[in-house]
């Protein structure tokens, strides 16, 4: 990855479905280790954009090329002896060459990306599927873990949002971490993103193993007050498609009409702050696009 030589392995989490057998839930994560770092490695679960996937492969090393050049060509020459000639004629041309990797795609500061200097600096790096713990739609309410302990009805008032259940899920894949003796579990932490920056707060509130947390770009519902009235708001959320995020309860506090009268953000117990201060004394990173005011 970048420069630095890596191994890389795909774990499956299989949640136990046997109150519901009709739900699976498998959890992909990909284990991404430096391969000459001082152990144990510090560790960062990143909640990731999309399927996990292996890094490119590295190619074979010049003596495997050579042997795998020979064969192929002994090979040819089976198949049609006039080429004899043009290998003759050729004798430092092999079919296959080793490919040189292509450099990194540096950003307008001139840094790699930020996993490849990760890598390059000694730690390991986890990517889990956020997605495959709990779909990100109200539809999948009877889905994912969320629909498998409610044995696919629909969740009750006060169960679950998928942010919940999104650190649920990096819950269990720091339990897999804490087997692994090359890794230093006391000092992991998670990454994520807009809605992934959410999780990964609400993961470190909830779980006082993660040392530490970057949350980035969260808006409503992560770092951002619930009682602010520009950027993503409350009603964003509530009118919107992005209610499945919180409890059932969230959606109160967007109700201009309702027997419980009308309630506004205001009218909320608790606010972000509180949110955060769970995850004292442990250490919490912040940011945000200034465009975006989210």
């Amino acid at each position: 990855m970048g420069f630095t030589p890596i191994s890389a392995t795909r774990v499956i989490g299989h949640v136990d479905n046997s109150a519901d057998p009709d739900i699976h839930v498998d959890i992909p994560l990909m284990l991404v280790k430096p391969a000459h770092a001082r152990v144990p490695m510090p560790v960062l679960i990143i909640f990731q954009y999309g399927p996990v996937a292996f890094p490119a492969p590295a190619a074979p090393s010049a003596d495997e090329l050579v042997h795998i050049n020979d064969v192929w060509k002994a090979q040819m020459l089976q198949l049609d002896p006039s080429l004899q000639a043009v290998f003759k004629a050729h004798p430092a041309w092999q079919p296959i060459t080793a490919p040189r990797p292509p450099p990194p795609t540096l950003d307008v500061d001139g840094n790699p990306p930020p996993l490849q200097q990760l890598i390059a600096d000694g730690w390991a790096v986890a990517l889990i599927e956020p997605n495959s713990i709990q779909p990100d739609g109200g539809a999948g309410l009877t889905r994912g873990v969320i629909g498998l302990s409610n044995k696919g009805h629909w969740r009750k008032p006060d169960d679950w949002g998928v942010l919940r259940a999104w650190g649920w899920g990096a819950s269990r894949a720091l339990d897999y971490l804490e087997t692994d003796p090359q890794l230093d579990s006391h000092h992991l932490g998670i990454d994520g993103v807009s809605r992934y920056g959410k999780a990964a707060l609400v993961t470190m509130a909830f779980d006082t193993r993660f040392a530490m947390a970057l949350v980035a770009s969260s808006g409503e519902s992560g770092t951002k007050p619930h009682r602010r009235n520009f950027g993503e708001t409350v009603e964003n959320q509530t009118a919107a498609d992005a209610y499945h995020w919180m409890a059932g309860n969230f959606l109160k506090f967007g109700a201009a009409e309702a027997r419980f009268g009308a309630k506004t953000p205001d009218d909320f117990p608790i606010d972000a702050g509180e949110l955060i201060a769970l995850c004292a004394p442990r250490m919490v990173f912040v940011s945000y696009g200034s465009p975006q005011r989210w």
